[in-house]
């Protein structure tokens, strides 16, 4: 999924993305000094954090899936049928695929009608007809028996769409953490240009003084 469902969005978001204007970034080069002052360290720290958000994200996504379709005979992986083993591993892929977006589009500041339709077009909504597609392979070219009409099992039932909008929301956590990490590296630019500016400010006060005494 990486590769057919996820790599247009990221390469959208990292050819167009911007945290600012570019005018605004010439105009003030002290906001460079935030990634001059970062370490080593810090990338190691960010690269744990969103394995372990990974790691969270795949056991709700697994667990609610399975207890959420487990309530449904025809879509339950617990009945032994095989095609709530095919419908629940699809639900598993398409809940995988909206998150996996959500959470990259709630980083995206920067967007354009080509970074829209990276995401909502060609990803998400590209897979949920490529599901259509593979359920009916079987009939028109003899491949993927195993999914044949899985389609129209999932999208006529009520638990299928429940599901994959509630499990949508276990990006709502990372939202917040990520407004939150906004906030504090605001406030820590703002209490900067504050010492800053009380620094000019102390300097031109005793240059003053000294000339002052001087004359």
């Amino acid at each position: 999924y990486n590769v057919l469902w996820t790599s247009l969005p990221t390469i959208a978001m990292g050819v167009y993305e911007e945290d600012m204007p570019a005018h605004q970034a010439l105009k003030d080069p002290s906001v460079y000094q935030d990634t001059q002052q970062e370490h080593r360290g810090q990338f190691f720290v960010s690269f744990f954090l969103w394995l372990v958000g990974a790691l969270m994200h795949s056991l709700l996504l697994f667990c609610g899936v399975f207890f959420g379709l487990n309530s449904t005979s025809a879509l339950s992986p617990m009945g032994g049928r095989q095609d709530g083993f095919w419908a629940a591993g699809t639900t598993v892929y398409t809940a995988v695929v909206v998150v996996v977006n959500l959470k990259l589009a709630a980083r995206t500041k920067l967007w354009m009608p080509i970074t829209h339709f990276c995401f909502w077009v060609w990803s998400i909504g590209l897979w949920f007809a490529f599901v259509a597609f593979l359920s009916i392979g079987w009939t028109e070219f003899d491949v993927f028996p195993e999914l044949y009409y899985v389609h129209h099992v999932l999208f006529k039932n009520p638990s299928f769409w429940f599901t994959v909008i509630l499990l949508s929301t276990v990006v709502l956590p990372d939202i917040a953490l990520d407004a939150l990490a906004s906030e504090m590296v605001r406030r820590r630019k703002q209490a900067r240009s504050v010492v800053v500016s009380n620094t000019r400010q102390a300097g031109e006060h005793a240059k003053m003084t000294e000339m002052a005494v001087v004359g």
